[in-house]
């Protein structure tokens, strides 16, 4: 008998390939063979009858999930019209991208809620945490992994300004709606909406698969509106009507006493995330404020909090306050707009973040930047700002709009020989460590700036056994470091999202390899950080603590937070319960050698065994 795949039984049949690994699941579809993860369905299956449509029973379900969907925004007279001409059902790729809601400012959040006795067990994904395609994969994974017997509660949400949040509600309460209708019909549900971008149509395709796509999935609406800000959920619960309501208000009460959102500027803040930048970063001080009893915390690169403060608001060290100019003081002043361009965007720290992560992203393309090419991305980069982030004010220029954009020029030009192993650790180390966290801006940004990756020719298996083993059997210390190296940098280059900035990298008097900068959109890539360390050793001998003590010196100066430690032999067992220390601080050294190397055999195994070998030692 032969077989399908799921991807072509869910053409046949015109679904979703994920309901047909549902119906899978459920044993709906005779004489599926299950290989693993895989599903084989006999290519003279017929296609089970939708269990959501047929049937008196089943049929009173879909009438009631049309009344929960009608609830969700009552359609007044015309409004079906308005929404048919405003509600377009086209693929992304059609679009203006000017026309599209950008989610830069809003903040996506899923909510899994387990009521255990009184008490409420909270799962969270939201979109600061990770990247995009992450986004989505956390929350399935989560609704996968739960427990249908408990009860359990649902929440997709967005959260932000008023007029944007009720253009997102407006395009997803519309597209389940539509998406009914199409039930209905026998139409296979649509899961893109051109009036959204990517991450928005992320969102959209979670709430229109959760809820069209298995059964007993009855969507319910939650609304909070602040002064500031506007919170719109779309919900369902296994718990009985009347608790399921009280179980909604509290599981939302918990997430938002706990993350306590504000708005700063036009972006919405939570406090999770607020304080994610300072992770990893040297407490240097504690000192009283000027006017006040309260006392902030000073940390590495001038940053400051206030204790006790409900207000997010990183302040930078100035004379006024501490008696001192600080590096991201003078960068504050230097990298906002008003000296140039006479306009004024606020708040100060959230406007300086987005442009630590700008200038990166142009400091490591190709571009060879000059006045009128960088005057080009960093208008359209202002009118991103003003129109999605930041509060703006003209204010009269203190200097030609040439002089500050030389003054971008500099920072670039700077990074850029960090990124090639100058010794300049004070800028740059601020900028990587905030990198960490705020790599989430990327997409937003990376339509501005073109950044030509190399490409990769498919990994030679044979190819590379060849260069390790003439690696290895080389007499001469020179050429087998060489050799190696060259090792070493035939995988890097093989992991899709990473460079290879610099060689020869000084911090002081110590020396490293090679560095990598990360310009990835793989989420996982982005937990080993924005700036990579290498360190080759081809001995015949086992690397010991000395040298991991070395590469942890050198982290610590430059502000990285992950080293990859090429040891063709392996290390010793002092060194590894050093590594194993090292990362109950921050630091995390992975060790590759010359036998996990021969175990390569694609570019996709490159990136695995980076990821493996970090959260082995991340989980420990």
């Amino acid at each position: 008998m032969n077989y399908l795949k799921v991807s072509k039984a869910a053409e046949n049949w015109v679904i979703s390939p994920r309901r047909v690994r549902i119906l899978c699941a459920e044993g709906k579809i005779p004489g599926v063979i299950r290989k693993g993860k895989l599903y084989m369905i006999p290519e003279n299956a017929v296609k089970p009858a939708d269990s959501r449509l047929s049937g008196s029973t089943i049929y009173s379900n879909l009438v009631a999930q049309n009344e929960h969907v009608s609830k969700l925004r009552p359609m007044i007279e015309g409004e079906v019209e308005r929404l048919n001409k405003k509600v377009m059902f086209e693929p992304l790729y059609n679009t203006n991208e000017e026309e599209k809601i950008i989610s830069a400012g809003v903040t996506y959040f899923y909510l899994c809620g387990v009521l255990e006795e009184d008490n409420i067990s909270l799962n969270v994904v939201d979109s600061y945490r990770c990247l995009p395609d992450e986004f989505y994969n956390r929350v399935f994974s989560i609704i996968a992994n739960t427990d249908k017997s408990q009860d359990i509660i649902h929440m997709f949400g967005v959260i932000g300004a008023h007029e944007k949040i009720e253009k997102i509600t407006d395009v997803v309460e519309s597209g389940l709606k539509e998406n009914c209708n199409r039930i209905v019909s026998g139409k296979k549900i649509i899961k893109e909406n051109n009036c959204l971008d990517y991450l928005g149509n992320l969102y959209f395709r979670m709430v229109q698969e959760f809820f069209l796509e298995e059964e007993n999935h009855f969507p319910f609406k939650f609304i909070k509106d602040n002064d500031d800000w506007k919170l719109n959920c779309i919900w369902c619960s296994n718990v009985e009507e009347e608790k399921s309501h009280a179980l909604a208000d509290s599981t939302i009460e918990i997430w938002l006493e706990n993350e306590v959102p504000l708005m700063l500027g036009k972006q919405l803040m939570l406090r999770s995330f607020f304080v994610s930048d300072f992770v990893n970063r040297k407490l240097v001080a504690c000192l009283p404020k000027n006017k006040t009893l309260e006392w902030q915390l000073l940390f590495e690169g001038g940053n400051s909090i206030t204790l006790g403060s409900e207000d997010f608001y990183k302040g930078t060290a100035s004379p006024n306050s501490f008696g001192f100019f600080s590096v991201s003081g003078i960068n504050s002043n230097l990298m906002n707009p008003i000296y140039s361009h006479g306009i004024y965007l606020y708040p100060d720290d959230i406007c300086l973040e987005w442009h630590k992560v700008f200038l990166y992203l142009c400091s490591i393309s190709d571009t060879q930047w000059d006045i009128n090419s960088f005057k080009v991305v960093y208008d359209r980069f202002l009118m991103f700002l003003k129109k999605n982030i930041c509060f703006c004010v003209d204010a009269p220029p203190l200097v030609t709009q040439e002089e500050g954009l030389k003054v971008f020029l500099i920072h670039i030009s700077d990074i850029r020989d960090f990124l090639k192993g100058e010794d300049e650790p004070l800028i740059s180390k601020d900028l990587f460590q905030m990198l960490n966290t705020r790599y989430v801006y990327l997409p937003y940004l990376s339509n501005l700036i073109t950044i030509n990756a190399s490409k990769v020719d498919s990994l030679s298996k044979e190819w590379l056994s060849e260069k390790i083993d003439t690696a290895l059997e080389t007499i001469d210390t020179y050429q087998k470091g060489v050799l190696w190296e060259n090792v070493a940098e035939y995988v890097i280059n093989h992991i899709s999202g990473w460079r290879i900035t610099g060689r020869r990298v000084r911090a002081g008097s110590q020396e490293i390899d090679l560095s990598i900068a990360n310009f990835s959109l793989d989420d996982e890539l982005w937990q080993l950080g924005s700036y990579i360390l290498v360190e080759c050793k081809n001995w015949k001998r086992h690397v010991d603590i000395p040298q991991i003590r070395n590469i942890a010196y050198i982290s610590t100066m430059k502000g990285n937070k992950t080293a990859l430690l090429f040891a063709a032999n392996g290390i010793t067992e002092v060194a590894t319960k050093e590594i194993d220390r090292l990362a109950s601080t921050g630091i995390y050294i992975l060790t590759i050698t010359a036998d996990d190397i021969k175990t390569l055999k694609n570019n996709e195994d490159c990136r695995n065994i980076v990821l493996r070998k970090f959260f082995d030692l991340y989980k420990k």
